[in-house]
């Protein structure tokens, strides 16, 4: 028996278990697996090919598992700022920190004596948990892949109602989407004991699907159906596919139908099919798509003026567009304003429908009926993604970090493979002053997603801060390659000002004003130079301007690290006020 201890934990190599402060914790195989390698070659880097072959014994798994396992490591031993166990070496793989030794078993009987839990069956303790991976489009004609997903989505959506149930959310689900994979392994990794896949064949107007609910455990088949339909059919047989899911499931998932279908989708064919085509240019987060998307919702809406998620789908792309800096705040309340007046007479008793209203609250700076509406969103469907996310948003407008990060980890447990989420983890924890910890998630995040600009940008800030300039620099110039952001050309700036290098910083203040004749400049980008540059006038001009055009990064101002040297101003905490922010503390 080899025992190891490190900080407050216990790992048994022979009975496989861990303890953190005499509590066991619960981890899958191939978590506690990758523990165990990092353990015993603590101190050292680790790249993600010796962990692939150690850890699956060479079998071909997707590179993409590994920061999910790791992350799951991080929240199993509770790592923080002051007690870090796991480095992520960007490019390279990760390197156990924490201090290690071998210890005596007598040690561990102790530890196990004074625990206060028993350690339980990982599949026990996840009997209700599911992933819907994305269903394969065999009509040979790529034109149809936009249905396949969209019956994806409708299945992920439809049957995270059920309160007691796990559903793995479709931005992770679809990293698996056309992919040959292990079916245990993808348990494992998501941590889920069931998974359903499935395959769907169009010709003409002829549907059909087959489905099958497998156990991760084994891989066999726990049931399976065929449905032979019209394409006008399509809602109908979504429906009955999920509710013969839920039925399949566990006999304590059994419930009444209604429970699983707010009968808020048209019932019109072709509007449900422009709008399943409007969804799938949306996932491709690209601003032209976002405008192709957009005609498509607006002929969905034209064909069934009761389709509620169209108008929801409409309002969401122009507040992107606005929040990117496409339009100004004027021109998103010209064209939602209209909508609005209409979405209002439809069903309201929708998550979706809730979390716009949370949004446009958020937007209007009405922080406290946004919370009101968030916390509808949420009642009607505890495990709405997006009512989570503005949940943590929420909170961040009071500086209750610690509660704002508890939600995205809440997510990141039905959303482990998503990107988004590392960089929202990793944004949080810049903000919180925790760099070491922020860029860590950063890194996991390129890790999925190499070319993110945000994720990069947002690594760069974070080196900023620790006065890693260089590697500041050079991230940010790298995120400008993918994407010509401006606020990421402003950090540029700042760099350059913090360095003491004032003519670089103002020839980006003179490039960022001559970008104004071609696209909309936020005046705030400009203040987060002018603040580094230690120009108070210039700053509070640029602010002012920026309040005058309800640019939404003001709502950042209590928390933005970049807004430190003024918060104890009383111009700053006006300013504050103004915005509808909870007061600055001295």
């Amino acid at each position: 028996m080899q025992v190891y201890k490190f900080r407050n934990c216990l790992l048994n190599t022979l009975e496989r278990s861990v303890l953190r402060e005499n509590q066991y914790v619960e981890m899958t195989t191939k978590t506690l697996d990758v523990l165990q390698f990092l353990i015993e070659n603590a101190g050292t880097v680790v790249s993600k090919d010796d962990i692939l072959g150690n850890v699956w014994n060479g079998n071909f798994v997707e590179e993409s598992n590994l920061p999910v396992h790791i992350s799951k490591l991080r929240r199993s031993l509770d790592e923080n700022k002051d007690s870090r166990f796991i480095e992520t070496v960007q490019g390279i793989g990760y390197r156990f920190v924490a201090p290690v030794q071998s210890v005596s078993e007598n040690e561990w009987q102790i530890a196990c004596k004074d625990s206060r839990n028993l350690p339980s069956d990982f599949a026990t303790a996840n009997v209700h948990s599911i992933a819907v991976l994305p269903l394969r489009n065999e009509s040979g004609d790529p034109n149809n892949e936009y249905l396949t997903d969209g019956l994806t989505e409708g299945l992920i959506n439809s049957l995270s109602h059920i309160a007691s149930l796990k559903v793995i959310a479709r931005n992770t689900v679809f990293r698996f989407k056309n992919k040959n994979v292990d079916m245990s392994e993808v348990g494992d990794t998501l941590g889920v004991t069931r998974i359903l896949t499935g395959r769907v064949r169009i010709l003409g107007d002829n549907l059909a699907i087959g489905v099958e609910l497998i156990n991760a455990d084994d891989s066999t088949q726990i049931w399976g159906g065929n449905y032979q339909r019209n394409v006008a059919d399509l809602i109908a047989v979504l429906e009955e596919i999920a509710f013969a899911v839920a039925e399949n499931l566990s006999s304590s998932t059994r419930l009444h139908r209604s429970k699983l279908f707010d009968n808020s989708l048209t019932r019109h064919p072709e509007s449900y099919r422009l709008y399943l085509k409007g969804r799938y240019l949306l996932e491709k987060h690209s601003a032209d798509d976002m405008y192709k998307a957009l005609d498509f919702f607006k002929k969905s809406m034209a064909l069934d003026s009761e389709n509620i998620h169209s108008y929801t789908e409409i309002v969401e792309c122009y507040r992107a567009l606005y929040a990117y800096d496409y339009i100004s705040y004027k021109e998103f309340l010209g064209v939602t304003k209209p909508l609005l007046a209409a979405a209002s007479e439809g069903n309201q008793s929708i998550d979706v429908v809730q979390v716009m209203y949370c949004d446009l609250k958020m937007l209007e700076w009405k922080f406290d009926e946004a919370a009101k509406y968030c916390r509808q969103a949420l009642a009607i469907n505890p495990n709405c993604l997006k009512g989570r996310l503005r949940h943590s948003d929420l909170l961040l407008q009071s500086r209750n970090f610690t509660a704002a990060l508890e939600q995205l980890e809440r997510i990141m447990i039905i959303d482990p493979l998503s990107a988004l989420i590392y960089k929202r983890i990793g944004r949080l924890f810049y903000l919180m002053g925790e760099h070491r910890n922020a860029i860590a998630y950063l890194n996991d995040a390129l890790d999925l997603e190499p070319q993110s600009y945000e994720a990069l940008s947002l690594r760069g800030a974070a080196y900023t801060e620790i006065g890693n300039y260089e590697e500041a620099l050079r991230d940010f110039k790298e995120s400008l390659c993918a994407e010509n952001h401006l606020e990421t050309l402003a950090m540029t700036g700042v760099v350059y000002a913090k360095q003491g290098e004032s003519a670089k910083a103002h020839r980006v203040l003179r490039d960022l004003k001559g970008e104004s004749s071609v696209r909309l400049v936020h005046s705030i980008i400009l203040a987060y130079i002018y603040v580094a540059l230690e120009k108070k006038k210039e700053t509070y001009e640029c602010l002012e301007r920026a309040y005058a055009q309800h640019e939404p990064d003001l709502r950042a101002l209590t928390y933005d690290p970049r807004w430190i040297p003024l918060r104890r101003e009383a111009r700053f905490k006006a300013l504050v006020k103004r915005v509808g922010l909870p007061n600055l503390k001295d």
